[in-house]
């Protein structure tokens, strides 16, 4: 059995360039609750999105284990042109839209949700390949985990994600057996 523990940032800076954004005295606090779960999990490896949050999230768990993070630039978020700030409904409309229909995309050049799922895809299925057996943490973004999610639990669709928007951070186990899906169990945190 493979077991693919997908968390989520803990709660970074606002109005910060993206990529850049630090986790911010409550994330840090946090991200030693993450480090407590995984304590007894036997983790194997640890990837995560290059994105400074997700690695600080991750941080104290890979230095009290010993292991080292590996980057890997497809677990990022979806790839914008800008960050616009929409109201709350207006945010709530477009994440709607997005998991409505895959295929769309809000401005030209902007990443769409079938082609963020496949990049994370890729790259989780060259996790199971390689690391078949083990236990792994992968650091991400929620948008990339509900997109992995969905390929193979349609239940994992917006509700969830609107209901688990604020957690942050967020867990989930994804179990596989000989890289075949099994299941999805949320992690309270």
């Amino acid at each position: 059995m493979t077991n693919i523990y997908l968390i989520r940032h803990a709660e970074a800076e606002r109005n910060v360039r993206t990529e850049i954004k630090k986790l911010t005295a409550q994330g840090r606090k946090d991200s030693e609750k993450v480090a407590n779960f995984l304590y007894d999990k036997k983790i194997d490896v640890i990837i995560s999105s290059h994105y400074r949050r997700c690695i600080e999230t991750l941080e104290a768990f890979s230095i009290c284990q010993k292991l080292k993070i590996i980057e890997d630039e497809r677990f990022c978020e979806r790839k914008r042109n800008s960050s616009l700030h929409l109201t709350d409904e207006a945010f709530k409309s477009l994440m709607q839209q997005l998991f409505d229909d895959f295929n769309y995309r809000p401005e030209r050049g902007e990443e769409n949700f079938a082609e963020l799922q496949e990049r994370a895809i890729a790259a989780l299925e060259e996790i199971l390949a390689k690391y078949d057996g083990k236990n792994i943490v992968i650091g991400t973004h929620i948008i990339t985990m509900y997109s992995i999610m969905k390929k193979y639990d349609h239940g994992h669709g917006f509700e969830k994600f609107w209901d688990n928007l604020n957690k942050m951070p967020f867990a989930v186990k994804m179990s596989f057996d000989e890289n075949a899906y099994v299941k999805i169990e949320e992690i309270d945190l």
